[in-house]
């Protein structure tokens, strides 16, 4: 297939006001960039901001990014004419420099009309790759959105050439929301240069979230862990979390657990993976889940994994007790006999084939690969 210049439109993107949202998406987006040019479009309102727009870019070899920033409007009523305006004034900035061959769009929530409307009145083509826990029935918050909301998601989705959930579950899912579409699963991507397997282990278990209770269920791991420690007193537990995290702190205190937990902020891509090829195991005890980045980047680095088993995380982590374990949600005494089975350190022969298996289905080649593979077949 021959090199093609993408609009890659997207929902969630970084930027100056939360830098690290749908920073997976920008994973995908260098992903794609291996074989085809990219032009990343955003756009996002700023509180305060006196200008319409402000438009910030960014160049890199095949790699084009424009973010939108556009001032907050006051009128919640107008918010949707304020965000179509930003999307169409970066267009028109995009058009000036490049030939669009088709769109992607990532993420049809909130901003995936404007894709609707450049096939519309522009007819260029577009697919679609899915994040949002939203369609799943355990989260279902696609069922409180306004009759017009779902609509213009339905919309949206049954005019997309195709869309690549990241896993088969959300794809299934996403069809009985009544968006009836040809899903091609291609799961989030792995940078390999931070992610691999070390020679190292060191006596804890990780998790590393954002820590809301009602999601991840940290109080659950923690209640585990408080078993673990009656057998296993010299292994510790390392959480990682970039969001509040007092309701944790206070229920490490009620647990007497202050000696075995190491609770940790926000860290970097490298400073997760160091602990990552350090650690027993990763550990996740979500209620609900897609296919976490978290689980797709422990298992680069050769780390064994605890989960529960929801969304598509068996699709691609099989429970086999010896590279990971899956339990199912709420099962505190299982989750807690699972930490006590990997609670030895291991070879690192089978760390390394850990890591090459999941190199094959997560890595920046494979991840470009699979979408240059659909591209084709769509005949982008």
């Amino acid at each position: 297939m021959s090199s093609k210049t993408i609009l890659f439109l997207c929902s969630w993107y970084p930027n100056k006001k939360a830098p690290t949202l749908g920073n997976f998406v920008q994973r995908h987006a260098n992903a794609i960039a291996q074989k085809h040019k990219v032009v990343v479009l955003f756009a996002t309102s700023i509180k305060n901001q006196t200008e319409d727009f402000i438009i910030e870019k960014q160049f890199a070899e095949n790699l084009s990014e424009y973010i939108v920033y556009y001032k907050k409007p006051t009128n919640k009523l107008i918010q949707l004419f304020w965000v179509f305006k930003a999307l169409n004034y970066g267009y028109q900035e995009i058009t000036k420099k490049h030939t669009i061959h088709f769109i992607h769009l990532n993420v049809i929530r909130p901003l995936g009309f404007f894709a609707f409307y450049l096939k519309t009145f522009k007819k260029l083509r577009y697919v679609i790759t899915e994040h949002w826990t939203g369609f799943l029935p355990s989260n279902n918050y696609f069922e409180k959105l306004s009759f017009f909301e779902k609509s213009l998601i339905r919309v949206v989705g049954r005019n997309a050439e195709a869309i690549f959930p990241v896993s088969q579950d959300l794809g299934k899912n996403m069809g009985t929301k009544g968006i009836a579409n040809t899903y091609y699963p291609i799961p989030n991507v792995v940078k390999e240069v931070d992610f691999f397997p070390e020679d190292e282990s060191e006596d804890f278990f990780l998790h590393v979230s954002h820590l809301k209770q009602e999601h991840k269920n940290i109080f659950g791991i923690l209640e585990a862990f408080k078993q673990v420690v009656k057998s296993q007193p010299h292994v510790k537990l390392i959480i990682v979390g970039d969001e509040e995290k007092e309701h944790v702190k206070n229920k490490i205190s009620d647990l007497n657990l202050e000696d075995h937990i190491v609770l940790m902020g926000p860290l970097d891509s490298a400073s997760i993976a160091t602990l990552m090829k350090k650690a027993l195991a990763f550990v996740l005890f979500s209620n609900y889940e897609n296919l976490p980045c978290v689980l797709e980047e422990a298992q680069m680095c050769g780390c064994r994994i605890i989960s529960t088993n929801v969304g598509g995380i068996s699709e691609f982590f099989k429970s086999n007790n010896e590279d990971n374990i899956l339990v199912e949600p709420h099962r505190i005494d299982d989750l807690a006999k699972a930490m006590i089975a990997f609670a030895k350190p291991e070879n690192f022969d089978k760390k390394i084939a850990r890591a090459n298996k999941a190199t094959q289905l997560f890595s920046v080649k494979a991840i470009s690969e699979n979408y240059n593979l659909a591209y084709k077949q769509l005949n982008l």
